[in-house]
């Protein structure tokens, strides 16, 4: 029994699992920011690639 309660308070593993839910949410964001700029950005790449002359 005392094993049990130990290991209900416990919190070492609480840092870990606030640090994975922060790393998801930047990945999360990093995904919606991608999606959400692919486009205008490969039309800007295009575009500057157009741009330059031909070797």
């Amino acid at each position: 029994m005392k094993h049990l309660k130990k290991l209900l308070k416990d919190e070492d593993a609480q840092g870990m699992t606030e640090y994975i839910i922060i790393v998801v949410v930047v990945a999360l964001a990093a995904i919606g920011a991608w999606r959400f700029f692919a486009s205008k950005l490969k039309t800007t790449i295009t575009s500057a690639a157009n741009t330059l002359p031909n070797p």
